[in-house]
């Protein structure tokens, strides 16, 4: 049986096997609130004893929802219309691979209140745009701590 979220998950890990994997999805010990006051809890893929970081693995980009509430909203709005939804579009409008999610969790893990620290690592293989409008430029402008793979390793 996989205990691993996605293949992509499985696949960093074997190339970084000296790393933790959260097998248990236990959730950081704090409860967030994103821009609505809604709180939510942050589940964290890997730990890296070595720099005493807790790493958000990803292998698509991050969607632009600002709220939890939107997210669901917007969700539960195009599955009335897709009853076979890809997992492209479940990531487009999942709270959990927001942009705003993962800076709120960034900013509050990385700041003097916690004694450890979070980065979300990205694929090498995940498409992330260079534009000004872009990706990148997007996660720079929120403020996330965010890193290639072969970047964190380096």
């Amino acid at each position: 049986m996989n205990m691993y979220d996605s293949k992509q998950e499985m696949y960093f890990h074997q190339r970084n096997p000296e790393l933790q994997y959260n097998f248990k999805d236990e959730p950081f010990d704090y409860t967030f609130k994103d821009q609505n006051f809604e709180n939510f809890k942050c589940i964290w893929d890997f730990y890296d004893k070595e720099t005493n970081t807790y790493i958000e693995f990803k292998s698509y980009k991050l969607n632009k929802n600002p709220t939890k509430e939107i997210c669901r909203n917007t969700w539960q709005a195009f599955t009335t219309y897709n009853k076979r939804p890809s997992l492209y579009n479940k990531l487009n409008y999942s709270w959990s691979n927001g942009g705003i999610k993962q800076t709120i969790v960034s900013r509050k893990i990385n700041s003097d209140e916690f004694d450890f620290n979070f980065i979300v690592v990205f694929s090498d293989s995940t498409k992330l745009t260079d534009n000004k409008r872009g990706d990148k430029a997007y996660m720079n402008n929120l403020g996330l701590k965010w890193s290639y793979e072969s970047s964190y390793f380096a």
